[in-house]
């Protein structure tokens, strides 16, 4: 398995297991953790966290484990309270990788980085990132960064989308934010 730096210190593997539309079990995500894809992501909203928290039972420590808050849990409170409901899915008391799964135009941006950061102070998440960011939301979020940095956006990019390419990858690039491609086999949204 090749691995790539997300952040200082810290590599995952270059293909990770995710879970969107996901229905095959735990032994599935097991053979593919025991092959060393121990990366795994999954959101709030795929409904794949309980069987991701089975599936990784006694081998947390070796998993590198992302998850995404839904944008409808923005606001503060929310965002704590979708936290703590996907750490008991998970069945972990911390993420490696909390995303921000899309923008919320309806939600000021520094309310909601203010609350991931905090996240981060608690232990309860190591690293932040955010999912389907256009450079202009990405720039917003990383304003409203106080003391953390995004360190990755999750983004459709494959050979038939290859929309990342008019901007946002040299963007990521600059800044050190880690692209992770879903959809790398141009499966439908």
């Amino acid at each position: 398995m090749n691995y790539a730096e997300l952040a200082p210190g810290t590599k995952l593997p270059v293909v990770g297991l995710g879970t969107w539309q996901y229905r095959g079990g735990i032994a599935p995500l097991r053979a593919g953790i025991t092959l060393g894809a121990c990366f795994i992501d999954t959101a709030e909203s795929y409904g794949t966290e309980e069987v991701v928290g089975q599936s990784i039972r006694g081998i947390r420590k070796d998993i590198f484990l992302a998850t995404k808050v839904s944008p409808r849990h923005f606001r503060p409170a929310d965002v704590t309270a979708a936290t703590d409901a996907s750490l008991k899915r998970l069945n972990t008391d911390y993420v490696d990788l909390y995303q921000l799964h899309w923008p919320n135009y309806t939600v000021p941006i520094e309310e909601t980085m203010g609350a991931m950061e905090q996240l981060v102070d608690s232990g309860k998440v190591r690293f932040i990132g955010v999912s389907n960011f256009f450079v202009r939301d990405l720039k917003r979020a990383q304003r409203a960064m106080r003391k953390h940095k995004i360190i990755s956006n999750q983004v459709r990019y494959n050979l038939v989308d290859r929309t990342v390419e008019f901007g946002l990858l040299e963007y990521c690039r600059k800044h050190n934010i880690t692209v992770i491609a879903h959809s790398p086999l141009a499966a439908s949204q």
